[in-house]
């Protein structure tokens, strides 16, 4: 999986902008690994930082930020406490991108992930089920 993921990397730093999103939300979809969807959902946050304005005033086409939320909301699906464990490594890189982009973005709303819209979304659909399934899994620890 190492060396595939490398390879996979040095292929998608071979592509512009946008067909790098495109293939990199493809590969995260369908990727039967959970790690490597971790590792790729990592890169995309680190592209979403790359391509972030310098200035308040500067807009950005970016798709990383563009398509970040809806990215985040289809990553972030609740999983059933049977596979929580498995996601782990998925949900926590998702996890850490949601939070970048709530710090970073809670001035210019660049990616819309603070509209209300959106917050209603991540809160209904995915944080209070996740919520939901760690404290049943917990609940079975004890």
């Amino acid at each position: 999986r190492h060396t595939c993921l490398a390879l996979v990397r040095r292929l998608l730093g071979c592509l512009m902008e946008e067909p790098r999103f495109a293939v990199t939300n493809q590969l995260i979809d369908s990727c039967p690994h959970t790690s490597v969807r971790a590792l790729l959902l990592h890169d995309v946050k680190e592209e979403a930082l790359k391509a972030w304005p310098a200035s308040t005033a500067e807009t950005s086409s970016s798709p990383y930020l563009k398509m970040s939320v809806s990215l985040l909301l289809r990553t972030l699906s609740p999983p059933g406490k049977s596979l929580l464990f498995h996601r782990l490594d998925e949900i926590q890189s998702a996890l850490n991108f949601y939070r970048m982009l709530l710090i970073k973005d809670r001035k210019n709303n660049l990616t819309r992930v603070w509209d209300a819209e959106n917050l209603k979304m991540v809160k209904e659909k995915s944080l209070e089920p996740l919520t939901k399934a760690c404290e049943e899994l917990l609940g079975e620890l004890d």
